[in-house]
Formats: structure tokens, C-alpha cells, sequence
């Protein structure tokens, strides 16, 4: 009846929902568990870290109110990048706050704070000590992020430039990020900023023959007493010294011979700033323990927070119930491939002929009401198959199947 339908479709279409967001679930959780495994693995030990795996992103995502499709494409990026399950875990927590923190969707964040740490060799096999890394990125380009114009995405732009040879230099973190955030200050930028910093500091390491005679001209060196390379903020307070008696002419010949023409406005920039400006943004960036987390319990008091969390919880709900319901589906499944199988064995006149009798029984009938229900309902079984093989991924049999069926019934 017309009330039955209305009843049980709603039922129908949810559980066919959950079975898929189940499915899809299923096999995110499966590709990181596969890309965990390790030679020698027992089927035990490869089920216990599936539910592992299960269990962390369906918990994480609700309490940080993130997609379990965001959460389960950033622990792939992490385990491809070489964590283990517990580094992935431990590191986790600090990424979710700071793509709260910083507005910047997670998957951004997630790369920023992944490629920062590979950048400046903060990996560790230790889980204690990989968070503790994951925690120290976080903070200190959040808190950049928040005291400068540069956003979290802009820092992760610069890094990918200026990040490699500030570590090789033996810079900080906090000093490179620090000038980031001045660059950014001033409108340069993401990939100008990085860039720029790049070609200041190659030019530092690799002076051109001209380069290094115009320093030693100066009395400018790049090597504390000990043979240490200075810090960049004490390298802008030197040069701004040996220079502070040239022209304004003078100066940027001076500085285009050590640094080239492409990375001068950088240079300038920084310079202006001062060495105590950077000073002050490393300082604060350094003693910023604690600082993203801080700040995405403060963004997690907004109304937003609330009804992301509660979206997250919906997503869980159905992916539980979905995982509930494919006991009771497995058997249909196999029972259904294996008549389908069956009918494609069959010849072309035995399928034609399969497929006229289906039409001869929906049309005929004792009364026609009772045969127009009988297309009705098989009409209905037809699309439930149909929509069931999609979900299932078996649609290239249920819906040409179904589609043959669905012409005989319509022509009857």
C-alpha cells in the first residue's frame, strides 16, 4: 500500500545510505592498514591494527569534529611519509587543532605541517618525541600565522622554498619562520617570500668570487669565532652595521653584488625590519608551547564547532549502522551473483526467453489491478536491485540486469 511505502522507503533509502558510507569507510581504514603492513604480518596482527585504525579515526573525527574522509587522508599522507600507527596517532592531535586554529582547511594544514617537519629533520621513531615535533611545528607556525600577516597555508608555501636550506644552514625553525612572517608583513608573501630568503641565504653559503671579496672588503663575515654560522638576526644586525655608512646608491650596489638582483627586495625587507624584529617573532614564536592548542579551544566555544561535531557523530552513526547491516547483506550478495552468474551461462534465447515470461507474469493476472500491482512491485525490485548494486559496486551486473527486466515489464 501507498502507507507501506511511504513507511519503509525512508527505512530502505537509510539503511542503503549507512551500508555505503560503511563501504566507503571500510575501505579508507583498509588502504592505510594495507600501507602499514609489514612483511611477515601475521592476519592477526593485520585485523587488530585494522580496528585500531577503525576506532582512532571514528573517535578523532568526532571529537575534533572533522570528516572521517579528512581524517582518514591525512593519517594516508603521514603513513606514506613513513610513520608507524603510533607516530600517526601521537601526531594527529596537533594537526586537527591547528587547521581549527588556523581556519585553513585540514588537508593544507596537514601538508604544511608534514612537509615542515621532513624540511628541518624533526622525525623521529619515537612516539613520545614525534609528538612532542608535531606539537613544536604547530605552535610555532600558528602562532606566526596569528601575530603576522601571513596565513598557515602562506608559511607552508615559504617553507617549501626556504626550508631545506635554512636547516642545512643550521637555522631554526622559529628564526626562518619569523621571517616569514616579516616578509609577509611588508606584502611579500608565500612563494616571493620563500624564494627570496632562498636566494639570501644560497648567496650566504656559496658567495660568488665578487660576493665574497665585497664582504671581506667590509670586514663582513657569515662564522661566529667558533667557526658557527651566525644566527639570521645577528647576520641582518651586521650588515645593516657595515653598511649604515653608504649611500643609499652604495648600499643596494653592495647588496646586489652579495645577493643578485632577484632576492634584493627580501633582503631589504629583512633589513629595514631589523635583527630585533626577527629577534622578537622567533622569541615569541619559541615559547609559544601550548599556543595552537590554546587557541582552537578557544575557536571550539563558537557555534561552528558545535554543529561540526554533531555532523561528525551523524557520519559515525551511519557508518556503525552500515557495518551492522552487511551480516544480513553478505548472503543476498552471494546469493545474487550467483544467480546472476547463472544468467549469463545461459544461452541468448534462454535469457530472452527468462526475460518474457518475467513480462508475461507482471502483465497477466486474474485481475488487472492485481497485475499492475505485480509490475509495480516487480518494477520496484528491479530499481532496489539496480540502487543496491551501485552502492555495492556490483552495478555492471544488477543494472544491466535490471535495465532488461525494466524494458519487458514497461513494453508489457
Amino acid at each position: 500500500t501507498a502507507m507501506t511505502v511511504g513507511f519503509t522507503a525512508p527505512i530502505v533509502a537509510g539503511m542503503v545510505k549507512s551500508t555505503k558510507a560503511y563501504l566507503d569507510f571500510d575501505n579508507e581504514v583498509t588502504e592505510v592498514n594495507s600501507l602499514l603492513r609489514e612483511s611477515g604480518e601475521s592476519a592477526k596482527e593485520f585485523g587488530d591494527r585494522y580496528t585500531q585504525v577503525f576506532d582512532y579515526a571514528q573517535k578523532a573525527s568526532v571529537k575534533y569534529g572533522v570528516a572521517s574522509e579528512q581524517t582518514m587522508l591525512g593519517m594516508k599522507e603521514m603513513v606514506k611519509k613513513g610513520y608507524d600507527i603510533n607516530q600517526t596517532m601521537a601526531s594527529m592531535p596537533a594537526i586537527f587543532n591547528a587547521a581549527r586554529a588556523s581556519g585553513d582547511d585540514f588537508e593544507t594544514v596537514m601538508s604544511v605541517t608534514t612537509s615542515t617537519l621532513e624540511q628541518f629533520g624533526m622525525i623521529s621513531k619515537d612516539t613520545n618525541k614525534q609528538m612532542e615535533y608535531t606539537n613544536k611545528v604547530a605552535d610555532v607556525l600558528t602562532y606566526v600565522a596569528d601575530k603576522t600577516a601571513a596565513g598557515f597555508s602562506d608559511m607552508g608555501t615559504a617553507m617549501n622554498y626556504v626550508g631545506p636550506i635554512s636547516h642545512s644552514l643550521g637555522y631554526s625553525l622559529t628564526d626562518t619562520a619569523a621571517a616569514v612572517g616579516l616578509l609577509s608583513n611588508r606584502g611579500i608573501e608565500g612563494q616571493k617570500a620563500g624564494t627570496g630568503l632562498r636566494g639570501m641565504l644560497t648567496s650566504l653559503l656559496k658567495p660568488s668570487k665578487s660576493a665574497a671579496e665585497a664582504m671581506s672588503a667590509v670586514g663582513l663575515t657569515i662564522e661566529d669565532n667558533n667557526g658557527n654560522m651566525k644566527t639570521l638576526p645577528t647576520l641582518l644586525d651586521d650588515i645593516n652595521d657595515k653598511t649604515k655608512k653608504m649611500t643609499k646608491t652604495q648600499k643596494n650596489s653592495f647588496l646586489t653584488m652579495i645577493f643578485g638582483r632577484e632576492p634584493l627586495s627580501a633582503v631589504n625587507t629583512l633589513l629595514e625590519a631589523g635583527g630585533d624584529s626577527l629577534r622578537k617573532y622567533s622569541k615569541g614564536a619559541d615559547e609559544a608551547n601550548g599556543y595552537t592548542k590554546q587557541v582552537a579551544d578557544n575557536m571550539r566555544k563558537a557555534g561552528k564547532f558545535g554543529v561540526d561535531q554533531f555532523k561528525a557523530s551523524l557520519e559515525v552513526l551511519e557508518q556503525n549502522v552500515g557495518q551492522k547491516l552487511m551480516p544480513a547483506l553478505t548472503p543476498i550478495i552471494e546469493w545474487a551473483n550467483k544467480m546472476i552468474d547463472k544468467f549469463n551461462d545461459l544461452s541468448g534465447e534462454q535469457q530472452q526467453n527468462i526475460i518474457k515470461w518475467a513480462g508475461i507474469i507482471a502483465a497477466t493476472g486474474p485481475v488487472l489491478t492485481v497485475g499492475g500491482k505485480l509490475v509495480s512491485m516487480t518494477s520496484g525490485l528491479i530499481k532496489g536491485f539496480a540502487g543496491l548494486g551501485k552502492i555495492l559496486g556490483l552495478g555492471s551486473k544488477l543494472t544491466s540486469l535490471a535495465a532488461g527486466f525494466g524494458a519487458t515489464t514497461t513494453a508489457v
